[in-house]
């Protein structure tokens, strides 16, 4: 296989087990907040008091899901990489790129309010995340690098000009 097709498959399947990530992550917060005897668990999201923070941090995953995704791909199928350990690398570095990108620009904004900005923007989103998530993500990960193996014995490169995920038009 071609080093750009495998790089292709790789981004897909990373961004494939991104929404799902972001499904069970959802989920989670459903059940943190059923914890907490709120109102409306189900509308968390709503309520939530870091929105701008939440959005970049999911606008984060995606760049670097696709980015860390595509190397992920042609090491798996090009360098013949440990596929699992492969997957859960670029899974946590997605998060751990994501908080960070996230907690900057919470810094950025609250610094000169005089609160723990450290505390409340670098320390906290790690220690929840990573308490709450790392499960899903290891599994996502071995996930993501099971499919990447899969994926490729199953398709042919012919199969991957076609395939929908990159589909280019013939005019």
């Amino acid at each position: 296989m071609e080093d750009s097709l495998a790089k292709k498959l790789g981004s897909f399947e990373a961004i494939k087990c991104l929404f799902i990530g972001l499904f069970i992550a959802y989920f989670i917060m459903i059940y943190l907040y059923m914890g907490n005897l709120e109102p409306r668990p189900f509308f968390w999201i709503f309520d939530f008091p870091y929105k701008l923070n939440l959005f970049i941090g999911i606008s984060t995953l995606f760049v670097t899901s696709y980015l860390f995704g595509r190397q992920a791909g042609f090491e798996v199928i090009i360098l013949k990489k440990n596929k699992y350990l492969t997957g859960i690398m670029t899974s946590f570095l997605s998060v751990i790129t994501s908080i960070l990108s996230s907690s900057i620009f919470g810094i950025i904004q609250n610094y000169k309010t005089g609160q723990d900005w450290a505390l409340d923007y670098v320390e906290k989103p790690f220690v929840w995340i990573f308490l709450y998530g790392s499960l899903p993500m290891i599994l996502l990960g071995i996930w993501l690098g099971h499919s990447l193996i899969k994926k490729s014995s199953q398709l042919t490169s012919i199969d991957l000009k076609n395939a929908v995920f990159y589909q280019k038009s013939e005019n």
